[in-house]
């Protein structure tokens, strides 16, 4: 990835288990969800990219700090800040993944492997 093209898109994740938001940027958000993955019992699942926003980040967290949680390591917000998202991006979210977001998924999914041993 060029240097240039770091950063370039904003996306929007989920954790499955707590409902937790990821909002940061990327040039390869589902390489940054597979990074994200590694070490986390829960899935993470892309809910949004939206291409040439990478640069409103900080725009968009500072609408979100009072939702940051300091559960995991990141900008990660509890899922309770759905309704501080802005807007741009809410309309930006496919029809389908607005149904699996309002289906609340995350309450319902298991880890995604098994825990250690006993």
């Amino acid at each position: 990835m060029k240097k240039e093209d770091w950063g370039r898109s904003l996306y929007l994740m989920q954790m499955a288990g707590t409902g937790a938001l990821k909002i940061g940027r990327s040039g390869d958000p589902e390489q940054r969800r597979v990074s994200l993955q590694t070490g986390c019992p829960h899935t993470i699942k892309l809910i949004v990219v939206i291409e040439d926003a990478g640069h409103r980040e900080k725009e968009v967290h500072a609408r979100m700090r009072r939702h940051m949680t300091r559960s995991y390591s990141g900008e990660w917000f509890h899922e309770a800040g759905w309704g501080d998202i802005p807007d741009w991006i809410h309309n930006r979210i496919s029809a389908e993944m607005l149904e699996l977001v309002n289906s609340d998924w995350w309450r319902e999914e298991a880890p995604t492997r098994a825990p250690g041993p006993r």
